[in-house]
């Protein structure tokens, strides 16, 4: 039997403004947080996704994604991220890599806190 070899698919955005409820949690003083993903959420409530890079480079995605997953086994499981491949004037193209697993606002936030915490940047963004 053959094992199907997982293909990288990049989303095409073309105006960043679509994007809605997107934020940063910013630079935070964090203490001790422990990551518990939640298993009594509702479906409904996994609205969210973590980005924690943008990167020019299209042959830098799986490795940076790579380098992420072995930091945070626990919460970036998928074999490979979502990304977004977004044209934004004056700058070019990027390519945000993003968790291809979906969160709880309150989940995303926690991901995000650890990821500021280890000096990763970290966004939130909410899937439309």
């Amino acid at each position: 039997m053959k094992k199907k070899k997982n293909k990288l698919e990049i989303y095409n955005i073309t105006n960043p403004n679509e994007l809605k409820n997107e934020f940063s949690l910013g630079n935070k003083n964090i203490s001790n947080i422990e990551i518990v993903p939640s298993s009594n959420n509702d479906q409904s409530d996994l609205k969210f996704r973590v980005q924690f890079a943008a990167i020019k480079n299209k042959s830098k995605i799986k490795s940076t994604y790579r380098n992420i997953k072995k930091m945070y086994p626990n919460h970036f499981i998928s074999e490979n991220p979502f990304v977004e491949k977004v044209l934004i004037n004056g700058k070019g193209t990027y390519y945000r890599i993003k968790s291809f697993e979906l969160y709880t606002q309150n989940d995303a936030k926690k991901i995000c806190e650890l990821l500021i915490k280890k000096k990763s940047d970290c966004l939130i963004s909410k899937i439309k």
